[in-house]
């Protein structure tokens, strides 16, 4: 399918396509290039209290243990780009480490 770049470097998402992937206007999308190509994902916003219940009921809906690693693999099966998988890998590592320190400084 082509499409036209406008003015201000703009597209338009044809709406069979956004139908298919079920977006609405003002949902959120994230750009990520790769060599020569342009991957446009939809995404959701979670609050980072949130954050937490989310990943661990996926974590548990697939029975691994919740790790960056594990995270990265199951984002990569699904279809996501390495690279973006391993950007939110490493947010999770992060994330888990701060969730451990806090534990550990809240004695």
């Amino acid at each position: 399918m082509l499409i036209d770049i406008k003015q201000k470097a703009q597209v338009t998402i044809p709406k069979k396509v956004m139908d298919k992937l079920g977006l609405q206007i003002g949902d959120k999308v994230e750009i990520d290039t790769t060599d020569c190509q342009i991957t446009i994902t939809p995404v959701v916003i979670v609050p980072k209290d949130q954050f937490w219940f989310y990943s661990k009921r996926l974590f548990n809906e697939l029975d691994i243990e919740m790790t960056g690693e594990n995270l990265e693999k199951e984002m990569i099966k699904t279809g996501y780009s390495k690279e973006y998988a391993k950007k939110h890998a490493e947010a999770y590592n992060k994330f888990l480490s701060a969730q451990k320190n806090k534990n550990l400084t809240s004695w």
